[in-house]
């Protein structure tokens, strides 16, 4: 059996969105999924937070959902350009997550941060 070549990478740059591709600093795609668990600090948002310095301009919005949204990391992110993140008091559905149309080009980063056991949580993103 022969090897299925990868179209979308063969696209001409016009037709490929500015989601497909790498993040060079990263060594990651741009369309990524991730999970990171670990107990209290043990380095769970100091990730998310190098994840975030080290892809500049390439995610369209931020929602952060977070049971305590009371973290100097939280309060820090929240001087950053307004619009650009979205802080949740509960979890949404997955359906109005999405502030960028998608036609945009660019990913957006959904980080949940302790709400791994939580069941509405899990309910609405199914």
């Amino acid at each position: 059996m022969s090897e299925i070549p990868n179209y979308g990478a063969s696209l001409p740059k016009q037709y490929r969105g500015s989601s497909v591709g790498d993040i060079k600093e990263l060594g990651i795609k741009k369309l990524f999924r991730m999970i990171v668990l670990g107990p209290s600090y043990s380095g769970k948002n100091n990730l998310c937070m190098f994840i975030l310095k080290h892809s500049p301009n390439t995610f369209s919005h931020l929602h952060i959902i977070a049971r305590n949204k009371d973290q100097e990391l939280y309060d820090y992110l929240r001087d950053k350009p307004e619009g650009f993140i979205t802080f949740y008091d509960s979890p949404p559905s997955v359906d109005h997550e999405r502030r960028i149309p998608m036609n945009s080009g660019k990913p957006e980063l959904v980080i949940i941060d302790d709400y791994s056991n939580d069941k509405l949580l899990q309910k609405n993103a199914s």
